[in-house]
């Protein structure tokens, strides 16, 4: 438990850092009013994706194991870090 919990805070803490060059992009490229729109945005997605991963990872945890959730949140990690990967890939290839 101690070093799923370790982990845990090392990826918080990794999004954390990645997430100021973002911000600091943000802040230098969008207007004012449409900046606050978009990261209003931006954080109604992120809780409204820790919310529902919350209720589905602790179903399955109910149901089938810990060890089946933390299964599954990392195949959702690595997913998404592919399809992230390859968004970047297009978008750079413009």
């Amino acid at each position: 438990a101690f070093s799923a919990t370790l982990l845990f805070w090392l990826v918080y803490l990794a999004r954390s850092v990645a997430g100021s060059p973002a911000r600091a992009l943000l802040n230098e490229q969008v207007p004012g009013p449409a900046r606050a729109a978009l990261l209003s945005v931006g954080s109604l997605m992120t809780y409204a994706g820790f919310a529902s991963g919350s209720a589905v990872l602790g179903g399955i945890a109910e149901q089938v194991s810990v060890g089946a959730a933390w299964g599954v949140a990392g195949a959702a990690l690595v997913l998404s870090g592919l399809v992230y990967g390859r968004l970047g890939q297009l978008v750079g290839a413009e």
